[in-house]
């Protein structure tokens, strides 16, 4: 089967997508959560060193928000990305396919 040059465009641009959306998304999402963890962080440590009743220190503070990034996206949530960006290009393609389809269809009805 030989492809034309909208079909490998749209090869392309759909290996292209499947790569690029997924990483961006992960990444923007990991920035987001990095910088939420360290405002509710630093806003944990400022509570602490206020007079309190000894049951909020900075060792509690380190419990309740953990520093080493245990609860980001790592690449298990990239691949589901990456597989769900590729269905959805694929379905988008067969949808765009079939249009194009019924219109050569209905024109061709037309030049009878």
């Amino acid at each position: 089967m030989k492809l034309g040059i909208w079909n490998r465009l749209a090869t392309v641009l759909i290996v292209l997508t499947s790569l690029i959306l997924p990483t961006w998304l992960i990444v923007s999402s990991n920035v987001e959560f990095a910088k939420a963890h360290e405002e509710g962080y630093q806003a944990c440590v400022t509570r602490a060193m206020e007079p309190n009743d000894g049951t909020l220190t900075i060792e509690a503070c380190r419990e309740i928000w953990p520093i080493d990034g245990r609860t980001s996206y790592g690449m298990a949530q990239w691949w589901e990305a990456v597989g769900a960006t590729l269905v959805g290009c694929i379905l988008l393609y067969g949808l765009l396919w079939v249009t194009v389809s019924i219109a050569k269809w209905v024109w061709r009805g037309r030049e009878v």
